[in-house]
């Protein structure tokens, strides 16, 4: 009867840590987003990555468009789109980590990010600062280096058209990229970002974006959430 109950016992630690496992591969193999999940922000002043003088017609959407690929390799397409008739808006293509590593703009033009860069940074601990530095490739034989540090701040109440957002993820960004120009000119741009995340939404709650160009000036634009869905339009 002895060795039968270590044998027992045996059995059952071996199916305990079989199931453990199981429900810790489950956890990590959780999908971050899903196919027409979409988010709609009310937005004033300047946008990022777009001319002084660009001005957005609506509002500044988000969509989860399709799932490609299967394991370490799935990515999740989300478009943004900035307005109406944003004829720049992409596509970026985000891994589990809520990374993208290859932005699609129109049907032809593409832009490799290595090694890959945040979509957000809902992942950050409390207080942990994190360093990405990548390179952004288009076109045959250009590319520029963007470097970005994101710290967690103390979570914060935030409330916008959509709602109050009580505890959001509070992240400071500071990045800066620099190109050259087509005099051969070395320009140089610096921004600061504010992000508040919510789990409720899986996301983007409000932004605060702020841009010191070459010329000096700094503009800032500001997004706040209307609406949020998982339901495909």
């Amino acid at each position: 009867m002895k060795k039968q109950s270590v044998f027992v016992n045996a059995v059952h630690a071996v199916m305990g840590i079989m199931i453990l496992c199981a429900f810790a591969a489950s956890v990590q193999a959780a999908d971050p987003f899903t196919v027409g999940e979409s988010w709609t922000y009310q937005h004033e002043g300047a946008v990022p990555m777009r001319p002084p003088d660009f001005t957005i017609n609506g509002n500044r959407t988000r969509e989860v468009l399709a799932v490609r690929g299967d394991g370490d390799d799935k990515r999740w397409v989300i478009q943004e789109l900035w307005g109406d008739d944003d004829q720049w808006g992409g596509k970026q293509i985000v891994n589990s980590n809520r990374m993208y590593d290859k932005i699609e703009v129109g049907d032809d033009r593409t832009m490799d990010v290595t090694p890959g860069y945040p979509y957000d940074s809902m992942l950050l601990k409390p207080g942990e600062e994190k360093t990405v530095e990548a390179e952004f490739h288009f076109g045959e034989d250009r590319s520029f280096p963007m470097k970005l540090v994101a710290k967690r701040l103390d979570d914060e109440t935030i409330k916008t058209p959509a709602g109050e957002y009580k505890d959001c993820i509070h992240v400071k960004y500071d990045e800066s990229f620099s190109f050259t120009g087509q005099n051969g000119d070395k320009i140089e741009i610096k921004t600061s970002r504010e992000h508040w995340y919510h789990p409720s939404v899986n996301g983007l709650v409000k932004e605060v974006y702020t841009s010191t160009g070459p010329d000096g000036q700094t503009r800032t634009g500001t997004s706040e959430l209307i609406t949020y869905s998982k339901e495909k339009k």
